[in-house]
């Protein structure tokens, strides 16, 4: 005890050995029982999917699929005289992903819960295993979302947003052919593969119908609806095409014209998958204040329970009608857009995040809890989602 005493001592100016040997012998430490969180977050878009309803629990089968219609019949002209015929179309495809799983998990040896007990407990561990571990999850799983299901490490993981966002360079603004990645061209070149189907241009098939300029390059150009029907939109913020207009080519001074240029075209599907959030990392939301700085506006329609103002969320823009913020979870120099209504979740278990335990093994001696989960993402058509990045190099 005296080596402890005279090591500890020496870390305070002016020590009395008496004093504090006295004080040590005599005095114990308040111990507070509080716990400070100090490693919980908040993450916009975990919360705004549970609110919105967008996850199916208790879910079976192996693995899901679904229909996608992803092109039109042939309308012809009719003079109403001549015979008309017929042909079986072909107008389906099927997207299929697998159930995928992860988990975290604790022990306790039976000595430490018998220590642990009474007054000398400070933090009853037994009594706060399962909560701590769903933490882990609650805290992670916002992180999957934005997970490349197919990479390297993570396809134990779900098929989150970077699953169809891949690009194999970029869009050429003058001759929409691909090409390495150019800063004077505006879009990347969708190159990927999600739930078994090619988000590349014309991947499904079909073709783009009037003349490619530079002022009329994809996705200005009318095409036919299997030529994009999978097809993500992704923006390069840092553009010198002639379109943004920012003193500086970078998201810094042209940011907002990015996302609205994003905003506008994937728009062009409707309605029911138009935008209604976009969430960046926090560099590009401080850049992006600054930028529009006394230009913006929380104007968020009445009786909303999605949006993000009414769970809670108050760090909020209103642009062009969608809600933007930041996500800690978001990877960085990215932000991405999307309709909570394009986007939803299967779990095999009657809960997002199932809980087992604490279960005692004599053999072990120890008490052990796992938390786990079990199922997937399913984003209805990349062609629903939109990426802008801050520089040409991401694509």
């Amino acid at each position: 005890m005296a080596a402890w005493a005279n090591t500890e001592v020496t870390s305070f100016q002016a020590y009395d050995y008496v004093e504090f040997d006295r004080q040590s012998s005599t005095t114990l430490a308040k111990h507070t029982r509080e716990v400070e969180k100090a490693h919980i977050r908040d993450y916009p878009l975990a919360a705004q999917l549970n609110a919105a309803g967008r996850w199916k629990k208790n879910q079976s089968g192996r693995g899901f699929d679904w229909n996608v219609q992803y092109k039109r019949g042939t309308v012809r002209g009719n003079r109403m005289v001549e015979t008309l015929h017929s042909s079986p179309k072909q107008r389906y495809k099927i997207a299929a992903l697998p159930d995928r799983g992860f988990y975290a998990d604790d022990a306790i040896s039976e000595l430490e819960v018998l220590q642990n007990r009474s007054p000398e407990g400070i933090i009853r561990i037994i009594d706060n295993l399962v909560e701590n571990i769903r933490e882990d999850l609650e805290q992670v799983i916002p992180h999957v979302y934005f997970y490349d299901g197919e990479a390297t490490g993570y396809t134990e993981y779900w098929h989150g947003f970077e699953s169809f966002f891949a690009t194999n360079g970029t869009i050429n603004s003058s001759t929409q052919a691909q090409r390495a990645a150019n800063q004077a061209d505006i879009c990347g070149y969708p190159y990927d593969t999600y739930a078994g189907l090619s988000t590349e241009l014309g991947g499904l098939g079909g073709s783009a119908h009037d003349t490619v300029s530079a002022t009329n390059c994809w996705p200005y150009r009318n095409t036919d609806a299997e030529y994009e029907a999978w097809s993500p939109l992704v923006v390069i913020a840092n553009s010198t095409h002639s379109n943004f207009s920012g003193a500086s080519d970078n998201f810094a001074t042209q940011g907002d014209e990015a996302i609205r240029f994003a905003i506008v075209h994937q728009g062009r599907f409707g309605r029911k998958v138009a935008s209604t959030t976009g969430l960046m990392d926090r560099q590009l939301w401080f850049q992006l204040k600054n930028l529009l700085d006394d230009k913006e506006r929380i104007q968020i329609q009445r009786g909303d329970k999605q949006s993000l103002v009414a769970l809670g969320f108050t760090d909020v823009i209103n642009f062009d009608g969608v809600e933007l913020t930041w996500d800690n979870a978001v990877p960085s120099n990215c932000c991405y857009g999307y309709s909570y209504n394009a986007l939803s979740g299967r779990s095999l278990y009657s809960n997002l995040i199932q809980s087992f335990g604490p279960r005692y093994d004599f053999m072990k001696q120890k008490h052990e809890a796992v938390c786990k989960v079990g199922g997937n993402l399913r984003f209805k058509s990349p062609r629903n989602f939109w990426k802008v990045v801050a520089t040409h190099s991401q694509t």
